[in-house]
């Protein structure tokens, strides 16, 4: 069943330079108890489409088109409603807990700030509710009473993670949950999250730009370039078979030891100024494959006959193999 339908998304931010186009026309699918993942490079607008989704992004930002959660739009709802299911239906894991978690509160006091806006239970009740959501990403009860700076990073991020889920949300949305821990600490996050999904039957839009993370966690994968969604099929097509010139590129940079004679790849050129972005494909002055409609038109979303979405005119009008 459909939980989340972004449809046409669109996101500007007001800056002292002029308007930045962040995210523009992104629609996409989420079903429950589905693993989205959203990569792509820094500044590509994965992480203003999920502040979009919450209703978090800056006053002066404009959003047009509609996420649809549970069949209502969140971009046009109003922000007392928005607040009764940010929280509590859905809810964010920030990149950096340290930023992101109150440094002169204790954790008791960030749980029950999270608990009593959305609930009216008891303080008693709603210590019980902190402690076991601490149990469930495996840190002791009675480190309710410490302050952030008293953990490690990764217990942070399992502070992060134990608050997104103390009210079972039916969507959580995942921000570079791995990006400040060592590889060792990212895999058990990893490990923890999934496992905490299928025990809720929660739905997650993981966003990363590291590939190896949505490899491990994701069920289909988004792929956005400059704010458009240039690719989006499921994992296992994505990695076997990418359409987009971008997709090819970007899993052709990834390092791999287990190829000794493989030289090691990277995308030349720059992102576009999306303050400023260039007519037609985003990706055209980077692309080995460009043609000289992909300079002068956008290209179109094309369907593929599997189901696949890719942005790309290799795969619309001006077909040339």
């Amino acid at each position: 069943m459909m939980l989340l339908q972004l449809e046409d998304l669109t996101v500007s931010y007001k800056t002292r330079e002029g308007r930045v186009l962040a995210v523009e026309n992104v629609s996409l699918p989420l079903e429950e108890k589905e693993t989205l993942g959203l990569v792509g490079e820094s500044g590509c607008g994965k992480s203003t489409m999920g502040g979009a989704i919450l209703g978090i992004l800056p006053r002066e930002t404009k959003i047009t088109g509609k996420a649809l959660f549970s069949g209502i739009d969140l971009i046009s709802m109003p922000s007392k409603r928005l607040r009764q299911i940010r929280g509590k239906e859905i809810s964010m894991i920030f990149q950096d807990p340290m930023t992101s978690l109150n440094p002169v509160m204790k954790l008791k006091d960030h749980f029950l700030e999270t608990i009593n806006t959305h609930t009216d239970i008891s303080k008693e009740e709603a210590l019980a509710l902190s402690e076991r959501a601490l149990q469930e990403v495996g840190i002791s009860s009675n480190r309710l009473n410490d302050y952030p700076f008293q953990l490690s990073g990764g217990m942070r991020q399992r502070v992060m993670i134990a608050l997104s889920l103390v009210l079972n949300p039916k969507l959580v949305i995942a921000d570079e949950p791995t990006t400040s821990l060592d590889v060792i600490v990212q895999a058990q996050i990893l490990q923890l999250l999934k496992g905490l999904q299928n025990k809720f039957k929660m739905a997650m839009i993981l966003i990363t730009h590291d590939l190896g993370v949505v490899a491990e966690a994701a069920d289909n994968i988004g792929v956005m370039y400059g704010g458009h969604l240039v690719e989006y099929a499921s994992k296992r097509k994505v990695y076997k078979d990418p359409l987009h010139p971008y997709t090819k590129d970007l899993l052709a940079s990834v390092p791999n030891t287990k190829i000794e004679d493989r030289e090691l790849r990277f995308i030349p050129g720059y992102p576009p100024n999306l303050m400023n972005p260039p007519r037609g494909c985003r990706y055209a002055d980077r692309c080995s494959k460009a043609m000289k409609i992909c300079s002068e038109k956008t290209p179109p979303n094309v369907q593929t006959d599997d189901g696949r979405l890719v942005k790309c005119w290799l795969y619309g009008e001006g077909e040339v193999k």
